[in-house]
């Protein structure tokens, strides 16, 4: 099953690290890609609370973040054929890729 994100705005570093943790986090996601336009290289001249281009942890590994997020895409391991919502702990009332975030 493939579930896709796609938020009204460009995300900020800590809402998408929230966010990949808690995608990441259910067990049936096996592959999780974002979208966005790149993020400068690293200015020293710039204030460190402006500066989206950063290391985060996402499920206990650290990666350079280096776009803004602007889609997200994750792909579940089983598919369910019965056409039936999937229940959520991400979205009101279980279903996935709504948008709204």
């Amino acid at each position: 099953m493939d579930i896709e994100v796609f938020p009204h705005r460009v995300l900020g570093a800590d809402t998408t690290e929230n966010l990949l943790n808690g995608i990441e986090g259910l067990d049936d996601v096996k592959r999780t890609i974002i979208q966005g336009p790149r993020l400068p290289p690293e200015d020293t001249n710039e204030d460190p609370k402006y500066h989206d281009r950063r290391r985060i942890t996402v499920n206990g590994k650290e990666l350079e973040l280096k776009v803004k997020t602007g889609r997200i895409f994750a792909r579940g391991q089983n598919a369910d054929k019965s056409g039936k919502p999937h229940r959520s702990p991400l979205a009101p009332g279980g279903r996935r890729g709504t948008g709204g975030l």
